[in-house]
């Protein structure tokens, strides 16, 4: 994993092996004037796409619902690592 600080947001990025942001951790509160906690996600992610290496045409569809039915969409199988990065470890037990 590499980790970067970007001074201009006060944040840490953890990157993987494929520089794809894993997470941010600001070292501010970031606020927002939005209604609603769906309202803040979109606020965020205009205002911070570059830190996850997003494009703005990406983010044209965030005032959308989900869709009700399936759609034909791709599937990506995620890699034996990536499976067994996500499951779901034991915690060990508090003293």
């Amino acid at each position: 994993m590499l980790e970067k600080f970007n001074p201009k947001y006060a944040t840490k990025i953890t990157r993987d092996e494929q520089r794809n942001p894993r997470d941010l951790i600001h070292h501010e509160h970031v606020p927002s004037k939005a209604a609603s906690a769906r309202g803040a996600a979109r606020e965020y992610l205009h205002d911070c796409y570059g830190l996850i290496g997003t494009k703005v045409a990406e983010l044209r569809n965030l005032h959308r619902r989900p869709e009700r039915s399936l759609t034909k969409a791709g599937i990506v199988t995620a890699s034996r690592s990536m499976r067994a990065a996500w499951a779901i470890r034991p915690r060990k037990a508090d003293c």
